[in-house]
């Protein structure tokens, strides 16, 4: 390549080399275009500024490490933690919204008729007994059911009576 000098007067302003006092230069207007001369012109490029391939040495340790598959591992690792959370989080809110609407409250008895019938027979004394019992529900959100032929208990005096129990 051929030496090139400094280009003549004529084409640059006063303020060439760009290390001069002046740290803006100002955009010609498209209609002094005209008025300059073609030519050639020196554009110097900052030695940084140069992008270049790297060796094939280096080709190889850039490829191990983009495709590290430990990286993979962690991506799969962190989507399965944010999955156990999310669902941790949604089992929490249920169950504070079910507490909520749902009271816990027992339900609440009482004795609406007592019926008792004594049966003599020889030596043995027989009693049958007919409680009807009627029950109300404060829990408006839930249902409260009795199965027959259940077990009942009552006591009296601090003695405890167990029997069976048939529902009707």
């Amino acid at each position: 390549m051929e030496e090139r000098g400094p280009p003549s007067s004529s084409h640059v302003s006063g303020d060439y080399p760009p290390n001069s006092t002046h740290k803006y230069h100002s955009i010609p207007d498209t209609n002094n275009f005209q008025d300059t001369p073609t030519g050639t012109y020196v554009v110097q490029v900052h030695k940084d500024r140069i992008y270049r391939t790297p060796p094939p040495e280096n080709a190889l340790i850039v490829e191990r490490y983009r495709n590290s598959p430990a990286k993979k591992q962690s991506n799969c690792i962190k989507y399965v933690l944010i999955s156990i959370a999310i669902i941790v989080l949604l089992l929490g809110f249920i169950g504070g919204i079910m507490l909520i609407v749902i009271k816990k409250d027992d339900p609440r008895f009482h004795v609406e008729r007592v019926r008792v019938n004594t049966k003599e027979k020889t030596r043995q004394k027989k009693t049958d007994f007919d409680i009807t019992l009627a029950s109300r529900n404060p829990n408006a959100h839930t249902i409260i059911s009795f199965d027959d032929h259940g077990k009942a208990a009552l006591s009296f005096k601090e003695k405890i009576r167990h029997w069976k129990v048939s529902i009707s």
